[in-house]
């Protein structure tokens, strides 16, 4: 699935029964999560909803979790973050017993889940991807997730659902359209050729470009609206291979 077929989903309000959002950039995770989850809600209670991060992040509350009826509203919304239930190898918690799974666990669910541990508050012949398989059509189930093993069940069953998001780092070419595009929702101006130097000066993270074009936006409140090359250059933090580069340079 692509982001602008998230983006669709978002728009039409015609979602999937589960996402798993997962890639190097984190920003584009965080945004969609937080779009996907106000467009679910559609400004209703936030008693149709549940966070699960890490450890919270068992099979038992997940499957706990998407079996709750929503309560005056469409949909029953759940967030994942970090759970480690995509990647093999991880040691996880078995929701039940409190033994520790180890990576024989995860070469089990390789093998096309022959053999399953059974889990505390889930039927004992289930893992992650029946559970995704049979949720209810009111079950919304957003997965961010900074390890992922596409070899793996779970990973086959969202893709199987159709809601799998990729989100990687972008290219030069796309940041500096974001940036100008960004600079005018701060209603400041920035030339395309000014947010170049600006994502060679400050790197590809999206999230520090960010921070770096806010500190912009308010240096030149009464400076036209106006974001130049010097202004980046004297406001801004250089990402650290270059300032290793000049170090170098320097001591030559």
């Amino acid at each position: 699935m692509t982001m602008q077929e998230l983006n669709a989903d978002i728009k039409n309000r015609a979602f999937k029964r589960a996402y798993l959002l997962y890639g190097e950039e984190d920003y584009l995770k965080l945004q969609f999560e937080k779009k996907l989850r106000e467009a679910v809600l559609n400004g209703g209670t936030d008693m149709n909803e549940a966070v699960l991060v890490e450890k919270e992040a068992t099979l038992d509350s997940i499957n706990r979790n998407v079996e709750t009826y929503p309560f005056l509203a469409d949909y029953r919304l759940v967030v994942v973050r970090n759970s480690g239930l995509f990647s093999a190898g991880k040691k996880k918690k078995d929701a039940g017993d409190g033994k520790e799974a180890d990576s024989k666990a995860a070469e089990e669910e390789k093998d096309g889940g022959k053999k399953k541990k059974s889990v505390k508050g889930a039927p004992k012949d289930k893992d992650l991807a029946d559970v995704l398989k049979s949720l209810p059509d009111y079950a919304v189930v957003i997965f961010n997730e900074s390890d992922v093993d596409s070899r793996l069940r779970p990973f086959k069953a969202v893709v199987s659902l159709g809601g799998d998001v990729q989100m990687k780092k972008q290219t030069e070419a796309v940041l500096k359209k974001w940036v100008v595009s960004k600079a005018k929702e701060m209603e400041r101006e920035i030339s395309l050729e000014s947010a170049d130097y600006l994502v060679s000066f400050v790197g590809n993270d999206m999230a520090l470009l960010e921070n770096e074009l806010s500190k912009l936006a308010a240096y030149t409140e009464d400076k036209e609206h106006i974001i130049t090359n010097e202004t980046i250059e004297l406001l801004c933090t250089k990402q650290l291979q270059d300032k290793v580069f000049e170090m170098i340079d320097a001591i030559a």
